[in-house]
Protein backbone atom coordinates (compact mmCIF):
# COMPACT_ATOMS: atom_id res chain seq x y z
CA UNK A 1 0.00 0.00 0.00
CA UNK A 2 1.34 3.66 -1.17
CA UNK A 3 2.02 6.22 1.79
CA UNK A 4 -0.79 8.58 0.27
CA UNK A 5 -3.05 5.60 0.02
CA UNK A 6 -2.43 5.04 3.77
CA UNK A 7 -3.19 8.57 4.76
CA UNK A 8 -6.52 8.24 3.27
CA UNK A 9 -7.57 4.80 4.51
CA UNK A 10 -6.45 6.53 7.75
CA UNK A 11 -9.08 9.59 7.30
CA UNK A 12 -11.69 6.80 6.41
CA UNK A 13 -11.66 5.62 9.50
CA UNK A 14 -11.16 8.95 11.23
CA UNK A 15 -14.27 9.99 9.41
CA UNK A 16 -16.10 6.55 11.15
CA UNK A 17 -14.25 7.36 14.57
CA UNK A 18 -16.28 10.87 14.32
CA UNK A 19 -19.69 9.40 13.59
CA UNK A 20 -19.03 7.27 16.19
CA UNK A 21 -17.90 9.74 18.88
CA UNK A 22 -20.88 12.43 17.77
CA UNK A 23 -23.67 9.91 18.26
CA UNK A 24 -22.41 8.97 21.46
CA UNK A 25 -21.73 12.90 22.91
CA UNK A 26 -24.90 14.52 21.40
CA UNK A 27 -27.02 13.65 23.95
CA UNK A 28 -24.89 15.43 26.68
CA UNK A 29 -26.35 18.62 25.47
CA UNK A 30 -29.75 17.60 25.35
CA UNK A 31 -29.72 16.14 28.96
CA UNK A 32 -32.06 18.95 30.35
CA UNK A 33 -35.03 18.80 26.81
CA UNK A 34 -35.02 14.74 28.10
CA UNK A 35 -35.07 15.41 31.60
CA UNK A 36 -38.30 18.29 30.73
CA UNK A 37 -39.47 16.27 28.14
CA UNK A 38 -39.97 12.97 29.51
CA UNK A 39 -40.58 14.15 32.97
CA UNK A 40 -37.83 12.20 34.62
CA UNK A 41 -35.09 12.92 37.01
CA UNK A 42 -31.62 14.46 36.22
CA UNK A 43 -29.89 10.98 36.89
CA UNK A 44 -32.07 9.21 34.89
CA UNK A 45 -31.86 11.96 31.74
CA UNK A 46 -27.72 11.14 32.07
CA UNK A 47 -28.62 7.57 31.45
CA UNK A 48 -29.26 7.99 27.52
CA UNK A 49 -24.84 8.94 27.76
CA UNK A 50 -24.03 6.08 30.22
CA UNK A 51 -25.84 3.27 28.29
CA UNK A 52 -24.79 4.75 24.83
CA UNK A 53 -21.76 3.95 26.03
CA UNK A 54 -22.35 0.65 27.73
CA UNK A 55 -23.23 -0.22 23.97
CA UNK A 56 -19.26 0.49 22.84
CA UNK A 57 -18.42 -2.58 25.19
CA UNK A 58 -21.31 -4.92 24.41
CA UNK A 59 -20.94 -4.78 20.55
CA UNK A 60 -16.72 -4.81 21.20
CA UNK A 61 -17.51 -8.21 22.65
CA UNK A 62 -18.91 -9.72 19.70
CA UNK A 63 -17.53 -7.65 17.09
CA UNK A 64 -13.90 -7.93 17.91
CA UNK A 65 -13.51 -11.79 17.58
CA UNK A 66 -15.66 -11.91 14.50
CA UNK A 67 -13.02 -8.85 12.77
CA UNK A 68 -10.21 -11.76 13.28
CA UNK A 69 -12.47 -14.17 11.60
CA UNK A 70 -14.11 -12.44 8.93
CA UNK A 71 -11.16 -9.57 8.38
CA UNK A 72 -11.69 -6.14 9.60
CA UNK A 73 -13.35 -4.36 6.08
CA UNK A 74 -16.29 -7.25 6.68
CA UNK A 75 -17.40 -6.31 9.80
CA UNK A 76 -16.92 -2.36 9.65
CA UNK A 77 -19.31 -2.68 7.15
CA UNK A 78 -21.60 -4.92 9.00
CA UNK A 79 -21.45 -2.40 12.27
CA UNK A 80 -21.66 0.90 10.28
CA UNK A 81 -24.93 -0.42 8.21
CA UNK A 82 -27.08 -0.20 11.44
CA UNK A 83 -26.80 3.56 11.69
CA UNK A 84 -27.15 4.73 8.22
CA UNK A 85 -28.20 8.68 8.17
CA UNK A 86 -24.30 9.61 8.96
CA UNK A 87 -22.53 7.02 8.46
CA UNK A 88 -23.97 6.11 4.77
CA UNK A 89 -20.60 7.75 3.64
CA UNK A 90 -18.77 6.44 5.92
CA UNK A 91 -19.89 3.15 4.25
CA UNK A 92 -19.24 4.11 0.82
CA UNK A 93 -15.40 5.05 1.96
CA UNK A 94 -15.18 1.96 3.99
CA UNK A 95 -15.50 0.15 0.78
CA UNK A 96 -12.35 1.90 -0.44
CA UNK A 97 -10.48 1.14 2.65
CA UNK A 98 -8.05 -2.14 2.07
CA UNK A 99 -8.46 -5.22 4.30
CA UNK A 100 -5.60 -5.01 6.30
CA UNK A 101 -5.96 -8.39 8.94
CA UNK A 102 -2.68 -10.74 7.58
CA UNK A 103 -4.26 -14.10 8.60
CA UNK A 104 -7.28 -12.58 6.75
CA UNK A 105 -5.59 -11.71 4.06
CA UNK A 106 -4.23 -14.99 3.55
CA UNK A 107 -6.76 -17.10 3.91
CA UNK A 108 -8.27 -15.43 1.27
CA UNK A 109 -5.83 -15.35 -0.79
CA UNK A 110 -5.33 -19.42 -0.60
CA UNK A 111 -9.11 -19.85 -1.56
CA UNK A 112 -8.73 -17.51 -4.51
CA UNK A 113 -5.99 -19.22 -5.57
CA UNK A 114 -7.25 -22.75 -4.66
CA UNK A 115 -10.61 -21.73 -6.92
CA UNK A 116 -8.60 -20.33 -10.36
CA UNK A 117 -6.29 -23.17 -10.59
CA UNK A 118 -8.32 -26.19 -9.27
CA UNK A 119 -5.04 -26.72 -6.46
CA UNK A 120 -5.88 -26.95 -2.85
CA UNK A 121 -3.82 -24.08 -1.19
CA UNK A 122 -3.68 -23.37 2.43
CA UNK A 123 -2.57 -20.01 4.33
CA UNK A 124 0.87 -20.70 6.14
CA UNK A 125 -0.94 -20.25 9.25
CA UNK A 126 -3.25 -23.01 9.05
CA UNK A 127 -0.68 -25.56 8.02
CA UNK A 128 -1.11 -28.51 9.52
CA UNK A 129 -4.13 -28.13 11.79
CA UNK A 130 -6.87 -29.77 11.15
CA UNK A 131 -10.46 -28.08 9.27
CA UNK A 132 -12.27 -26.71 12.01
CA UNK A 133 -16.44 -26.56 12.03
CA UNK A 134 -17.76 -22.91 11.79
CA UNK A 135 -19.93 -23.11 14.96
CA UNK A 136 -16.00 -24.09 16.84
CA UNK A 137 -14.25 -21.67 15.34
CA UNK A 138 -17.00 -19.02 16.83
CA UNK A 139 -17.78 -20.85 20.02
CA UNK A 140 -13.69 -20.36 20.25
CA UNK A 141 -13.45 -16.75 19.06
CA UNK A 142 -15.92 -15.49 22.21
CA UNK A 143 -14.44 -17.49 24.61
CA UNK A 144 -11.18 -16.83 23.83
CA UNK A 145 -11.57 -12.88 25.40
CA UNK A 146 -12.66 -14.46 28.44
CA UNK A 147 -10.04 -16.22 29.06
CA UNK A 148 -7.74 -13.30 28.03
CA UNK A 149 -9.49 -11.48 30.53
CA UNK A 150 -8.77 -13.83 33.51
CA UNK A 151 -5.03 -15.03 32.57
CA UNK A 152 -3.59 -11.86 30.87
CA UNK A 153 -3.95 -9.52 33.81
CA UNK A 154 -1.78 -7.14 32.09
CA UNK A 155 -4.40 -6.83 29.30
CA UNK A 156 -7.23 -6.57 32.02
CA UNK A 157 -5.18 -4.02 33.93
CA UNK A 158 -4.98 -1.35 31.27
CA UNK A 159 -8.64 -1.90 30.53
CA UNK A 160 -9.92 -1.27 33.71
CA UNK A 161 -7.80 2.24 33.79
CA UNK A 162 -8.98 3.08 30.40
CA UNK A 163 -12.29 2.25 31.11
CA UNK A 164 -12.30 4.59 33.99
CA UNK A 165 -10.74 6.95 32.22
CA UNK A 166 -13.04 6.73 29.38
CA UNK A 167 -16.01 7.07 31.60
CA UNK A 168 -14.59 10.51 33.33
CA UNK A 169 -14.83 11.86 29.80
CA UNK A 170 -18.37 11.25 29.78
CA UNK A 171 -18.80 12.50 33.34
CA UNK A 172 -17.15 15.39 32.12
CA UNK A 173 -19.32 16.22 29.40
CA UNK A 174 -22.42 15.89 31.76
CA UNK A 175 -20.41 18.14 34.60
CA UNK A 176 -20.07 20.76 32.56
CA UNK A 177 -23.33 21.44 32.22
CA UNK A 178 -23.94 21.41 35.72
CA UNK A 179 -20.75 23.23 36.90
CA UNK A 180 -21.83 25.85 34.77
CA UNK A 181 -25.29 26.46 34.19
CA UNK A 182 -27.19 26.54 37.21
CA UNK A 183 -24.14 28.13 39.87
CA UNK A 184 -23.30 30.73 36.88
CA UNK A 185 -26.27 30.99 35.37
CA UNK A 186 -25.00 29.72 31.62
CA UNK A 187 -27.30 29.35 28.82
CA UNK A 188 -27.10 25.65 27.82
CA UNK A 189 -25.70 26.83 24.54
CA UNK A 190 -22.70 29.32 25.94
CA UNK A 191 -22.25 26.42 28.55
CA UNK A 192 -21.49 23.78 25.56
CA UNK A 193 -18.55 25.90 24.55
CA UNK A 194 -16.29 24.74 27.04
CA UNK A 195 -16.25 21.52 25.44
CA UNK A 196 -14.06 22.78 23.16
CA UNK A 197 -11.33 23.38 26.12
CA UNK A 198 -11.29 19.39 25.98
CA UNK A 199 -10.57 19.38 21.99
CA UNK A 200 -7.78 21.62 22.01
CA UNK A 201 -5.91 19.58 24.54
CA UNK A 202 -6.67 16.64 22.05
CA UNK A 203 -5.20 18.78 19.45
CA UNK A 204 -2.32 19.81 21.30
CA UNK A 205 -1.71 16.45 21.78
CA UNK A 206 -0.73 15.44 18.12
CA UNK A 207 2.69 17.35 17.57
CA UNK A 208 3.57 16.64 21.60
CA UNK A 209 2.72 12.25 20.50
CA UNK A 210 4.35 13.25 16.96
CA UNK A 211 7.89 14.25 19.38
CA UNK A 212 7.46 11.36 21.68
CA UNK A 213 6.74 8.71 18.12
CA UNK A 214 10.43 10.26 16.88
CA UNK A 215 11.93 9.57 19.88
CA UNK A 216 10.80 6.25 19.73
CA UNK A 217 11.73 5.30 16.62
CA UNK A 218 15.53 6.82 16.90
CA UNK A 219 15.56 4.51 20.13
CA UNK A 220 14.62 1.41 18.59
CA UNK A 221 16.71 2.68 15.36
CA UNK A 222 20.04 2.00 17.06
CA UNK A 223 22.27 -0.98 17.07
CA UNK A 224 21.62 -3.73 19.76
CA UNK A 225 18.80 -2.37 20.90
CA UNK A 226 15.49 -4.57 20.21
CA UNK A 227 12.06 -2.82 20.50
CA UNK A 228 9.61 -4.23 23.25
CA UNK A 229 6.03 -3.53 23.46
CA UNK A 230 6.90 -1.72 27.29
CA UNK A 231 8.83 0.77 25.12
CA UNK A 232 5.75 1.94 23.69
CA UNK A 233 4.58 2.99 27.19
CA UNK A 234 6.20 6.63 27.82
CA UNK A 235 3.47 8.52 26.15
CA UNK A 236 0.89 6.88 29.21
CA UNK A 237 3.26 8.23 32.08
CA UNK A 238 2.51 11.67 30.48
CA UNK A 239 -1.08 11.18 30.43
CA UNK A 240 -1.25 9.74 33.53
CA UNK A 241 0.17 12.20 35.46
CA UNK A 242 -2.11 14.84 33.48
CA UNK A 243 -5.17 13.50 33.88
CA UNK A 244 -5.31 13.61 37.72
CA UNK A 245 -3.89 17.42 37.63
CA UNK A 246 -6.79 18.54 35.53
CA UNK A 247 -9.40 16.63 37.25
CA UNK A 248 -8.14 18.04 40.69
CA UNK A 249 -8.17 21.79 39.18
CA UNK A 250 -11.49 21.50 37.76
CA UNK A 251 -13.12 20.56 41.09
CA UNK A 252 -11.03 22.82 43.40
CA UNK A 253 -12.04 25.63 40.92
CA UNK A 254 -15.49 25.37 39.41
CA UNK A 255 -17.09 27.32 42.04
CA UNK A 256 -18.95 29.99 40.97
CA UNK A 257 -16.42 32.64 43.52
CA UNK A 258 -13.48 31.63 40.78
CA UNK A 259 -13.12 32.82 37.26
CA UNK A 260 -14.75 30.27 34.75
CA UNK A 261 -11.46 30.30 32.90
CA UNK A 262 -9.19 29.09 35.39
CA UNK A 263 -11.32 25.73 36.01
CA UNK A 264 -11.80 25.29 32.31
CA UNK A 265 -8.26 25.62 31.39
CA UNK A 266 -7.34 23.17 33.55
CA UNK A 267 -9.35 20.38 31.60
CA UNK A 268 -7.08 21.22 28.28
CA UNK A 269 -4.89 18.56 30.48
CA UNK A 270 -7.43 16.50 30.22
CA UNK A 271 -7.98 15.97 26.69
CA UNK A 272 -4.08 15.86 26.26
CA UNK A 273 -3.94 13.39 28.93
CA UNK A 274 -7.07 11.10 27.47
CA UNK A 275 -6.04 11.08 23.68
CA UNK A 276 -1.98 9.93 25.56
CA UNK A 277 -3.47 7.17 27.42
CA UNK A 278 -5.44 5.70 24.79
CA UNK A 279 -3.29 5.64 21.74
CA UNK A 280 -0.72 4.02 23.93
CA UNK A 281 -2.46 1.49 25.32
CA UNK A 282 -3.96 0.20 21.98
CA UNK A 283 0.13 0.39 20.59
CA UNK A 284 0.84 -1.48 23.62
CA UNK A 285 -1.91 -4.27 22.87
CA UNK A 286 -1.46 -4.35 19.66
CA UNK A 287 2.73 -4.46 19.85
CA UNK A 288 2.35 -7.08 22.51
CA UNK A 289 -0.50 -9.91 21.31
CA UNK A 290 -0.25 -9.35 17.18
CA UNK A 291 -2.54 -11.29 15.47
CA UNK A 292 -5.26 -11.57 19.01
CA UNK A 293 -5.17 -7.88 19.42
CA UNK A 294 -8.61 -7.02 18.66
CA UNK A 295 -9.28 -9.50 21.27
CA UNK A 296 -7.00 -8.42 23.59
CA UNK A 297 -8.46 -4.89 23.36
CA UNK A 298 -11.75 -6.09 23.86
CA UNK A 299 -12.44 -4.21 27.27
CA UNK A 300 -10.73 -1.13 26.17
CA UNK A 301 -12.45 1.53 24.53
Amino acid sequence: MSPGWKWVSVMFCALNTLGCFLASTIFAGAIFQIKERFNVSEEVSILTVCLFVLGFAVGSVIWGPLCELYGRQTIWLSTLGASILFEGTSIACSEKVPETYGPYILRRRAAKSSKETGKAYISKLDAGILPKTLGFTLSTSIVRPIVMAVFELISTAMALYTVIVYGILYLIFAAFLIAFIDPRHWGQGVSGLAYIVIMIGQIVRVPFYVVLELKYRKTTARPGIVSTPKMRLEPALYGAISLPISLSRFACTSYPSIHWAIGIVGTILFGLGNVLVFITMTNYIIDTYSLFAATAALPTP
